[in-house]
């Protein structure tokens, strides 16, 4: 999936659907503008995912797709929340579409659930910075 198909799956509209006008109208100030932003985050976290989790060429199932949507909207709450500067209000939503991509594409999602890579000392000799 690229990111134009994932920026299909979500538009202003479908966020004018999905949320409360009192809340959308405090959170954007009537702009659409900023709503879009909130969107297009949240699509590029989402699509950054599914690169992460190898997944770019998934072709996903209409279910599938329905989680992936309900993600990102749950994530443009939060990116809206977060530029109001009072994402710990919507830090729910941040968890909830985290689990629903962890749902979909697996522990891949976690960019902590990456392999640690080993680091190992040497000691340096300070006379000439060099292993002793």
């Amino acid at each position: 999936m690229t990111l134009d198909g994932i920026k299909a799956l979500v538009t202003v509209h479908d966020m004018h659907r999905a949320m409360d006008k009192q809340i959308l109208t405090t959170l954007t100030l009537g702009d659409d503008v900023l709503l879009q932003e909130a969107v297009d985050a949240a699509c590029r976290w989402a699509y950054s995912a599914i690169l992460r989790c190898g997944s770019q060429g998934r072709v996903f199932t209409t279910d599938e797709s329905e989680v992936l949507q309900a993600a990102i909207q749950k994530m443009a709450v939060y990116e809206l929340y977060a530029r109001s500067e009072v994402e710990a209000g919507a830090s729910d939503k941040r968890s909830d579409a985290k689990a629903m991509l962890k749902g979909l594409l697996g522990d891949c999602v976690d960019t902590d659930a990456r392999p640690k890579a080993f680091v190992g000392a040497v000691r340096v000799c300070a006379a000439t910075g060099a292993p002793c």
